[in-house]
Order: structure tokens, then sequence, then C-alpha cells
């Protein structure tokens, strides 16, 4: 896993999604992060995404126009978790 620090308006992009996270907000032990991505890339809150897996696997139909989607077109998600320790120093190696 790859532990990234960045401040409030900092960028992480990952070029090879057309993917942008920003930073939006640190809130005490909350990271609000803005995620732009073209439409065929799937992103989901972890809970979310495991809820359409589970519909998927059961056969039920989803009502959600995105798990459809993704799974037509089966797209490959990827979870980005950022840690943030309330400010205090942390060790990146």
């Amino acid at each position: 896993m790859l532990v990234l620090s960045r401040k409030v308006g900092e960028l992480i992009v990952v070029p090879e999604y057309s993917l942008t996270i920003t930073i939006v907000a640190i809130e005490g032990n909350k990271v609000r992060l803005g995620i732009s991505a073209p439409p065929e890339v799937a992103v989901h809150r972890e809970e979310v995404w495991r809820r359409i897996e589970e519909e998927r696997m059961e056969g039920r139909p989803s009502d959600r126009r995105v798990a459809t989607e993704i799974v037509n077109k089966r797209a490959s998600p990827f979870f980005i978790t950022v840690f943030h320790d309330g400010g205090a120093g942390h060790d990146e190696s």
C-alpha cells in the first residue's frame, strides 16, 4: 500500500485511469476527498462496492444504475485509503 501525505488543496494523480484525487478538507479524523474520473472508471466507497458485489453474486438486479453499468462494463474498481493521524508526524519509510 502506498501511503502519501497531502495538504488541503493538494492532488494525487493516477494517470493510467485519468483519475485525480483532491484533498478537499481535513476535519478532525476525517479527510474529505474530491475524485475526478472518466465515466468508465468506477469509484465507490468500499461499503457501496461490497453491496453491489453481493447483489451481483446473488443474481439480484440492483436498483442502482451505476451497479448495472459496472457489471456490464466489467470495470475493475480500486480503493484508495487515506490515513490521517490528526496532525501528528509519521514515518513514511
